[in-house]
């Protein structure tokens, strides 16, 4: 998981996410308590598909910095309807953490997915970009993925 934010931060040349992580099994997850929690849970399906991951992102709204708002807090749930490993593979029902934890920050981040474009056909069809359904290909940033962080965070 820490790989997958120093992703962001290299695309970015930012230090987008905090460096610390403290293991815990005490932590609440999905709620807005100022505390950012990955954690493994059956986290169900959504019209009948089962998500590998979830991400929940809170912001300020009473205030902006340079036009946007601040994240406050930001949980990802990893599924545990599949089975997980940490080789950088991801076929079938057997997804790897790291890939599924850039996807999964990139919304984080504010980054929406692409496969849900129907009335945008080209964006659907960006199978290269990490913030696609596409979690089976070697792990990188598109080039749409880095436009994006640029875009909104600088380069």
């Amino acid at each position: 998981i820490e790989k997958a934010a120093s992703i962001w931060d290299a695309a970015s040349s930012q230090v987008l996410f905090a460096s610390t992580v403290i293991p815990s099994s005490s932590v609440s997850r999905d709620v807005q308590d100022g505390i950012s929690v990955h954690s493994w849970e059956n986290i169900g399906s959504y019209n009948g598909v089962y998500s590998p991951g979830h991400a929940h992102v809170w912001y300020t709204t009473s205030s902006q910095e340079d036009g946007f708002f601040q994240i406050t807090d930001s949980d990802v749930d990893y599924n545990t309807y599949y089975n997980w490993n940490t080789n950088g593979i991801s076929t079938g029902t057997n997804y790897d953490v790291e890939t599924i934890a850039v996807h999964e920050l990139g919304h984080t981040l504010g980054l929406a997915d692409l496969y849900n474009k129907n009335s945008a056909p080209l964006y659907k069809a960006q199978v290269q970009q990490i913030m696609n359904y596409q979690y089976n290909h070697p792990l990188w940033l598109g080039n749409g993925d880095r436009q994006a962080i640029w875009t909104l965070y600088g380069r």
